[in-house]
């Protein structure tokens, strides 16, 4: 578990800082759990509303934000993103914060923290996204457009729109909980 949003200083600027405390997790907790069992083990990130902006971007820009990661990369094995704001050039004032300067100033910047920006990274990674048809918060075709984005390029990717879901019931594991371990399950050899 990172919480990224209690990094000394907060927010303004710091997506690049996020995503990768998000990436050296995924490695620690893989180097630690080879440690304790000799085995070698796969992650899945998985993250809620900008917390699924973050795992995306971990899952498929991984060594585009791990400059600083002491371990050795992780094996992602999928990602799952429960209604996330995927394309963040469709919310920028909201994103202003992450990125500390607006589109316009840098479209490199933006692009580098948008996840539609590596679909195609990778597509035997399989992804699992899921929306609450009832999400006043995220409208529900930024998860449509970005499955419909990885889907293009190859990736696997189911999409779950749970009737009556809100952004804050979505992760309750009432709601989601099952359809994620099943995913999850599946994805082991």
């Amino acid at each position: 578990v990172v919480n990224t949003t209690s990094r000394p200083g907060g927010a303004g600027g710091d997506l690049e800082s996020m995503v990768a405390d998000v990436v050296c997790a995924m490695r620690a907790a893989a180097r630690r759990v080879a440690d304790i069992t000799g085995e070698n083990v796969e992650v899945v990130p998985i993250g809620h509303s900008a917390g699924a902006h973050l795992a995306a971007l971990a899952a498929l820009a991984d060594d585009e934000f791990a400059v600083s990661c002491p371990d050795d990369p992780a094996v992602v094995a999928g990602f799952v993103g429960l209604a996330g704001p995927y394309d963040v050039a469709r919310v920028p004032d909201v994103a202003f914060p992450l990125f500390g300067v607006s589109p316009d100033a840098d479209p490199d910047r933006w692009a580098a923290g948008n996840p539609l920006t590596y679909a195609s990274s990778d597509p035997a990674l399989p992804a699992l996204l899921v929306h609450g048809s009832a999400d006043a918060l995220v409208p529900v075709d930024f998860t449509e457009q970005f499955a419909e984005a990885l889907s293009s390029a190859g990736h696997a990717v189911e999409t779950r729109i749970v009737p009556e879901a809100t952004h804050g019931s979505i992760f309750d594991p009432a709601v989601s909980g099952d359809m994620i371990a099943s995913w999850l399950l599946a994805l082991a050899p």
